[in-house]
């Protein structure tokens, strides 16, 4: 079973570095050198946040935002906001079979 997820993109004060997190996912953040390197590495913590939970025995967060959800304060371009420094996308993370949700 696949899941997507809404992930925010920002990219400070136009600094070398875009750092990701997702909403829907505490404590679950990524950092990359352009918007789709930040989109991979945000995939892959959030992979590996899943994973851990599961081992635990923790439930894994559902999806609960949206691209919707979010353009009261990004656009809703998926790609960045008119200022260039912020924005939303979605990623597609495999959930493992029997892992239940929170």
């Amino acid at each position: 079973m696949k899941l997507k997820y809404t992930i925010v993109i920002e990219n400070p004060d136009d600094s070398q570095e875009y750092l990701a997190y997702a909403p829907d996912v505490p404590g679950c953040f990524a950092r990359g050198e352009d918007w789709d390197d930040a989109r991979r590495e945000m995939q892959k913590a959030i992979q590996a946040r899943i994973e851990k939970l599961r081992q635990n025995g923790e439930p894994i967060p559902e999806r609960k935002t949206t691209d919707l959800d979010m353009s009261d304060h990004y656009s809703s371009n998926p790609r960045l906001h008119d200022d260039k420094s912020i924005g939303i996308d979605e990623v597609e993370v495999e959930i493992p079979p029997g892992a239940r949700f929170s």
